[in-house]
């Protein structure tokens, strides 16, 4: 009988404490537990081998987490317990960066930044506040990346104009700046480090506003002085850029360089389509996309833009009826019309000179068109005797 009852009592407390210790995790949406004992988080042990040392250290690198769904923790939350994580991708609606470029431009850029947690990192990403914290930090970071940019004398763009071709650039300054470790510089050669900023290698190599051999193309309504002085600063990287390809121990002196620049761009090109998967530790997270709308210029710039756009589509909408009016009147001119006929021809065609008939109507009587018909026949013969 006291078997029985100890039997039954031992049953029960087991059940009791497990059915204290069965939680579930959040599935809709999906959330991850991170395991906590005695209330403190925990990471995972690794066996790492000490460089200086060679021999195995303990390392604590990642978090100790829990799937979603029915999990079990041991006299919870007493000795172990959890903390649930929100680890959907997070969307944030992040304001519009205004920056302001070395002419006085100012330009409006719209961001995109789309995350996901880390689940091997979430103690990182708690102790960034989670989800607000980690978005107002790369807020911040993204904010003074762009302006620095945007001003800078040398690796950013020096006019307005610059700035509205640049949104690749400007998404991989962005992706360097967040991203930090994750995306090492790039290297001349094995273990030496170019002094050409990313940036500056990505013009020379993609950058459509330059001659065939590499000079600055000059904007429309360019000041000479401006249009010079920008030539001359790209004249030192350019300089720079030779000097480091030249250093390239290989057949094809470029190829080195290329090969890693590709690399990065491939790298880039898949965080602006959302595909990413660069892990940021220090904030917990996995970047998935990183991209910049089109940029806007502001106030009366854009006035004065929208006119200059304006006038260059007036000119080539007047350029291309000019050499259709000369394409017309050289056709004329085959077909035997002289030019002034012809370009009458074309002008009346184009509205530009008006043609006028005129119709006169008489009213002849009876006895006097009878007489003409008589002596008209012998006149029109004595006309052709003569």
């Amino acid at each position: 009988m006291i078997l029985g009852i100890t039997i039954g009592l031992l049953f029960f407390l087991v059940g009791a404490l497990f059915l204290q210790g069965l939680k579930k995790i959040t599935v809709d949406p999906p959330h991850k537990a991170v395991v906590t004992k005695r209330g403190e988080r925990q990471k995972v042990k690794e066996k790492e081998i000490d460089k200086e040392t060679g021999k195995e250290k303990i390392v604590y690198t990642l978090t100790l987490y829990k799937n979603e769904g029915w999990r079990f923790f041991f006299l919870c939350p007493y000795w172990y317990g959890y903390i649930e994580v929100d680890v959907t991708r997070k969307n944030p609606d992040f304001p519009i960066q205004s920056v302001r470029t070395p002419d006085m431009g100012e330009i409006d850029i719209p961001l995109t930044i789309t995350y996901t947690p880390d689940h091997d990192h979430l103690i990182e990403y708690l102790n960034n506040k989670g989800e607000k914290g980690v978005e107002d930090i790369l807020e911040d970071i993204v904010r003074q990346r762009l302006r620095e940019w945007a001003i800078a004398a040398e690796e950013g763009p020096q006019t307005w104009e610059d700035a509205m071709k640049a949104r690749e650039e400007a998404v991989l300054v962005l992706a360097k700046a967040i991203l930090g470790d994750e995306l090492p510089r790039i290297e001349k050669k094995e273990g030496i480090y170019s002094e050409v900023p990313t940036s500056i290698w990505f013009k020379h190599f993609y950058y459509s506003a330059f001659t065939e051999d590499k000079q600055p193309l000059k904007y429309l309504d360019e000041e000479e002085e401006d249009f010079e002085r920008r030539r001359k600063e790209w004249g030192k990287w350019k300089e720079l850029i030779k000097k480091e390809e030249t250093e390239v121990e290989t057949e094809e002196k470029t190829s080195y360089m290329k090969e890693q620049i590709e690399k990065r761009k491939n790298e880039v090109d898949t965080l602006r389509r959302g595909n990413g998967d660069k892990k940021i530790k220090h904030l917990g997270i996995i970047l998935n996309r990183l991209n910049l709308g089109e940029f806007k210029i502001k106030g009366k710039l854009a006035e004065a833009a929208e006119l200059r756009a304006k006038e260059k589509r007036e000119m080539m909408a007047e350029k291309f009826e000019l050499d259709h009016v000369e394409h017309r009147i050289k056709n004329l001119v085959k077909l035997g019309f002289s030019r002034e006929q012809s370009l009458e021809i074309v002008q009346t065609e184009r509205g530009k000179v008006k043609k006028e008939i005129k119709e006169s109507k008489w009213n002849i009587s009876q006895e006097t068109r009878e007489m003409i018909e008589k002596i008209g026949p012998r006149m029109i013969e004595r006309i052709l005797r003569r």
